[in-house]
Formats: structure tokens, sequence, C-alpha cells
């Protein structure tokens, strides 16, 4: 994480360095750090659809389906025609953004709690 909060002081205008930053502390599960390093990033680039990713994949991990389904929607805005790869689904399922809100938008019908 230090070499990660050190590139975004040294580059601060850097999409993608906030979104690596971003990315690092949710896989720390630092979600309030991930939250704010995507948000930076969307700041800087707002067509940058890995840091819209980032909020809902934060968003999403901490049970907050709803919360997560507006960046969804802005992922699937931005680049209609992307795959996620690395998810842990169904072996060779490919997964789009709109499978995702889908899956959001289910899993707050079905009640889950909204922490």
């Amino acid at each position: 994480m230090g070499l990660s909060r050190k590139l975004t002081e040294r580059y601060p205008r850097s999409a993608g360095a906030q979104a690596l930053r971003g990315a690092l502390a949710y896989d720390l599960r630092l979600y309030a750090e991930a939250s704010a390093a995507f948000r930076t990033a969307t700041t800087i680039d707002p067509k940058y659809p890995f840091a819209y990713f980032g909020l809902a994949a934060v968003e999403a991990t901490q049970g907050k389906y709803a919360a997560a389904i507006p960046h969804l929607q802005q992922v699937l805005k931005l680049q209609p025609d992307l795959t996620i790869t690395g998810l842990k689904v169904y072996p060779g399922m490919t997964v789009t953004a709109e499978i995702l809100i889908k899956w959001a938008e289910g899993f707050r019908r079905a009640g889950l709690p909204e922490e």
C-alpha cells in the first residue's frame, strides 16, 4: 500500500495511479481508502470505466447493492462491450457489466441487507 500511496502523491492527477491505489486498498479490505481513490480517479477522468467498476465492487462487497448499481450503469454506458475476467462465477462464463447490474438488482430485490 505504501508504494501506491507514494505513487498518487507523486502523480496526483493520474487516474491510473488513483485506480491502482483503489484496487490495492480494495484487495486489502481498506474500503474507505479504496472508495476515495476510485472517486478521485473518476474526478480526474470521468470516462475511465475501471474506476467506476472499482466503486461498484467496493459498494457490493460491503452489501450495498443499490449503491453499486449506478456505478455499474456508468461502466456499461462508457464501455458497453466490457467483459470481466477473473471473477469466480462459473467456468467459461463471460461476465459483463450488464450481468453485474442484474445481479445487484436481484440481490436488492431479494431483500439482502444493505449495510
